[in-house]
């Protein structure tokens, strides 16, 4: 009971404080959140290809991917139609993402249960990351509820509206080709040694790769590295 409150003050919590909570987004993270979703679908075992469902969600995730990828390593101009359409595809892989961590937390034996410090920290983690799921969950789910018709205003207002907010979440400003090499290394290298020989939870894997590469790219640029491959 104590859990499902919780979720409902951090709901209720992320509605009332979504501009501060809605991070902005850049060709590089839409790109690092395309491989997560690569890696999730192989990892959860989507891969049946006699099956029609799966063929159509990698063509769907196929798609979207190579825009990701497309956009992160040349220089097409980011007009205002890419700059949505990136921001939609980042919002539908967080919703995948939390939608899933939802479903493993509440999966779990209940926590009487639980008595071993690995299964407790383990259990505690899956919470930890249920609370970031919840406040990604809230603040993405309202940005892609906004394209559909509000009885209230015209759908045209609605629209613009909705446009407008994934514009204002997304820049403009396009990344250099040797932040998209380095996140396709790190965050690739690291699933697959996940994947073959850890055996981390997918989601735990996940999380850990994109809270942890915005820190490795500012250890490099401590170190210059990338400022000297740049230049």
């Amino acid at each position: 009971m104590a859990v499902l409150f919780s979720i409902f003050y951090v709901l209720i919590f992320s509605i009332a404080n979504r501009k501060k909570l809605t991070a902005n987004i850049t060709e590089g993270i839409t790109l690092l959140l395309s491989i997560s979703l690569i890696y999730w679908t192989i990892d959860a075992g989507f891969t049946n290809f006699y099956n029609l469902f799966i063929v159509l969600l990698w063509i769907f995730v196929a798609i979207f991917s190579f825009r990701s990828f497309r956009n992160a390593f040349t220089s097409i101009e980011l007009t205002s139609n890419k700059r949505i359409g990136l921001s939609v595809w980042s919002s539908v892989i967080i919703l995948c993402f939390s939608v899933d961590n939802i479903i493993r937390v509440f999966s779990n034996d209940a926590l009487e249960l639980i008595s071993t410090a690995d299964q407790i920290l383990y259990v505690g983690l899956e919470y930890f990351l249920l609370g970031i799921s919840a406040l990604y969950i809230v603040n993405n789910f309202l940005l892609l509820i906004n394209f559909f018709p509000n009885k209230s205003e015209k759908y045209s207002e609605t629209l613009k509206t909705a446009r407008e907010n994934h514009l204002g979440r997304f820049s403009n400003q396009q990344v250099a080709p040797i932040y998209s090499i380095i996140c396709v290394v790190y965050s690739v290298s690291l699933f697959a040694i996940n994947f073959y020989y850890l055996e981390i939870p997918r989601l735990t894997m996940i999380w850990l790769v994109i809270f942890t590469f915005p820190i490795l790219l500012h250890f490099l640029m401590k170190l210059q590295i990338i400022k000297n491959v740049v230049n």
